[in-house]
């Protein structure tokens, strides 16, 4: 368990508000507070979660802060467990009433009442059930909090686990978590560059005319940037083919990159689809060229990313900006307190390699030499149009 071991996966978030900048005895006690087990009253939704220390699922000793911080990183785990009956279990406890009442009242036909009854007496059931454990499911999702830095990293990309870190955080700490999706990114790195007005004033680009469709065009809101994460892998690909992988950032920076392993494409029109692509070269395979020459944007990317000694094998979430698959490097030689702080350390690098990235790619999209950019983007999916396959036409006024 945790992020000391194995691939990572992860999804970022920052800390909004006040916090310490490394952990404080007030936020160790409210751990130990907060542990697993600790809540005396059942919750309406099955939902028990709770802190561990990402040891095994019932180590809830906070006592020693040497248990839960390795350098400067904060490294625990949130344990979450459904006790509620599944569904599909009460349909079957109803199931069996109804069947008992048909034998019961002899005439082959269910009243309403009967329904009624079948259904409480099924509910009744599964709550003593649920209460008795027989039902418990059990998860437990690890994060890596760098007080510091003000960034924590959690090892889950699912609504529901994000949904009860965020809880049990403002909980525990009174202090909020914001997603580090590509909207919230752009926000941030737009501010930092001045350049918010242009971002108001983006919308989506397409590298293929939509089609000649009566479908109206996916509406994104004032707010939502989400687009720009489609077309970041877009130019990141194109990027690549151009400069023979390695990619130079606005800081002057040189990172290495290679498409491997996967590929997913999304059509931006939501006309075509979704093309999945597996494969040792999915950048060069025919069925990503022709989904990206039909309209379609990568949606995620499977990466070998190189900076300087380091290299890395990942997948990136382009709405998302989030990490799965990453597989980090080892030293042999680090003694074992060093090798675990040497993975946080390049988790971290992960995230930074990915914000030069982005940061890079947001400055050309937001200036005005864009519509250049766009149109060299344009002639590149293009060129990988099948002669036997019509242009798509933008759609008449």
């Amino acid at each position: 368990m945790g992020f000391s071991s194995g691939s990572v996966t992860f999804q970022r978030y920052f800390l909004a508000g006040e916090h310490p900048t490394s952990l404080s005895e007030t936020w160790l006690k409210a751990m130990e507070e907060n542990a697993f087990g600790s809540e005396t009253e059942a919750r309406s939704d099955g939902i028990e979660t709770g802190w561990i220390v990402p040891t095994h699922y019932y180590d809830v000793d906070f006592s020693d802060e040497s248990r839960v911080t390795v350098g400067r990183f904060v490294h625990v785990a949130i344990r979450v467990d459904r006790t509620n009956a599944p569904s599909a279990i009460i349909r079957s406890y109803q199931a069996q009433e109804e069947q008992a009442a048909l034998l019961a009242n002899g005439n082959g036909v269910l009243s309403a009442q009967d329904k009624r009854f079948a259904k409480e007496a099924a509910m009744d059931r599964a709550e003593k059930e649920a209460r008795k454990g027989n039902f418990r499911r059990i998860n437990a999702y690890p994060l890596l909090v760098d007080l510091e830095k003000g960034v924590l990293y959690f090892g889950a990309l699912g609504a529901g686990a994000s949904e009860a870190l965020t809880t049990l955080f403002a909980k525990t700490f009174s202090v909020s978590l914001v997603p580090a999706t590509i909207d919230e990114l752009s926000c941030r790195l737009a501010e930092r560059a001045k350049l918010v007005r242009e971002l108001d004033d983006a919308s989506p680009s397409f590298l293929v005319d939509p089609p000649n469709t009566d479908m109206d065009l996916p509406d994104f809101p004032g707010n939502d940037r989400s687009f720009l994460g489609r077309e970041f892998l877009a130019w990141l690909w194109y990027a690549m083919q151009t400069s023979e992988g390695l990619i130079t950032t606005r800081l002057n920076q040189q990172i290495g990159l290679v498409i491997c392993d996967s590929m997913k494409l999304n059509c931006c029109a939501d006309v075509t689809g979704t093309t999945t692509v597996n494969c040792d070269g999915p950048a060069t395979a025919p069925e990503s060229r022709a989904a990206l020459s039909l309209g379609k944007l990568p949606t995620k990317l499977g990466l070998l990313v190189s900076r300087g000694a380091n290299e890395w094998s990942l997948q990136l979430d382009g709405k998302k900006a989030s990490i799965s698959r990453l597989i980090l490097q080892r030293d042999e030689d680090e003694d074992p307190e060093a090798f675990i702080e040497g993975r946080f350390n390049q988790i971290v690098q992960v995230g930074l390699v990915v914000d030069e990235l982005f940061d890079t790619f947001l400055h050309v999209r937001l200036n005005a030499g864009w519509h250049k950019e766009l149109g060299r983007l344009r002639q590149w999916a293009e060129s990988f149009r099948s002669p036997t396959v019509p242009a798509l036409q933008r759609a008449s006024a």
